[in-house]
């Protein structure tokens, strides 16, 4: 999660109220294909076929693009050929062994027109099993393309334009936090916040869960929600969230409440 703006401050009433600060979020989502690869090691696996240099480029180029998506571009998605045979759940589970990886993407054998074309039809199979998925299932994708005669380039391209459909989403959300301008703590953690440093965040609105006043530690109980959750514990953000609101139960929060869910 990342890319967080702060586009609003609005001010309630008096300054012993809290005042509230909106940030405009872009936050990550599963990729168009419905998979969930962030924090997942991948391999890519081609089968050998007659033209082993299509496969090669197809594979090269979708873990290429997989990594700037999930890895910062660094290249840690290895890439292996296996003899052909067909392919079935009880394979990809092997491959997932043989390999160590959490994701595997397979690339079935090309079928490729008449190669002494200029332009060179082809069609295309490919299969992913993500063994950290709720659902022990195989996923499979198809497709057709046409390939010039610099087959290892054009293939390689293609791979790129694969991984499109498996890359996270970004969708703009809004989140809020809480502060008093009367305690540094409160501007120190929002500045943290800004920065996207949650963790130092979250330990100075632990600092204001003592106070005598319920609303101070119900605001800091939120705020601990939001951080948690943009951290990638939504478990943790439930838990500070229902304490928020048991410190105050005239102020609910249904949109967060949501969003942990989702991710849970």
């Amino acid at each position: 999660m990342k890319r967080f703006v702060f586009i609003l401050a609005a001010i309630l009433s008096a300054a012993c109220s809290p005042q509230l600060v909106t940030l405009q979020v872009e936050m990550r989502y599963p990729s168009r294909s419905g998979l969930e690869l962030s924090g997942k090691t991948i391999a890519v696996v081609c089968m050998d076929a007659a033209d082993t240099v299509v496969n090669t480029a197809l594979s090269n180029g979708l873990a290429r693009s997989l990594e700037e998506a999930y890895f910062d571009s660094e290249e840690v998605i290895p890439i292996f050929r296996i003899p052909s045979d067909s392919v079935s759940l009880e394979k990809m589970h092997s491959l997932v062994m043989d390999t160590g990886m959490d994701v595997v993407f397979l690339f079935d054998r090309p079928e490729l027109g008449d190669t002494l074309l200029r332009e060179v039809p082809m069609s295309l199979q490919m299969y992913v099993y993500d063994s950290m998925e709720k659902a022990d299932s195989l996923h499979r994708f198809t497709g057709s393309a046409i390939l010039e005669r610099d087959f290892a380039t054009n293939a390689e391209t293609m791979g790129r334009q694969i991984s499109r459909r498996f890359k996270p989403m970004w969708k703009p959300e809004a989140y809020s936090l809480y502060y008093y301008e009367w305690g540094k703590d409160w501007s120190d953690a929002l500045d943290y916040a800004y920065k996207h440093k949650w963790a130092e965040a979250i330990e100075l609105w632990m600092k204001r869960l003592d106070e005598r006043n319920p609303m101070y530690s119900a605001c800091a109980s939120y705020n601990i929600a939001v951080g948690y959750y943009m951290t990638g514990h939504p478990s943790l953000a439930l838990k500070w969230l229902d304490q928020s609101e048991k410190l105050n139960p005239e102020k609910t929060y249904p949109t967060l409440r949501k969003r942990i869910q989702e991710r849970l």
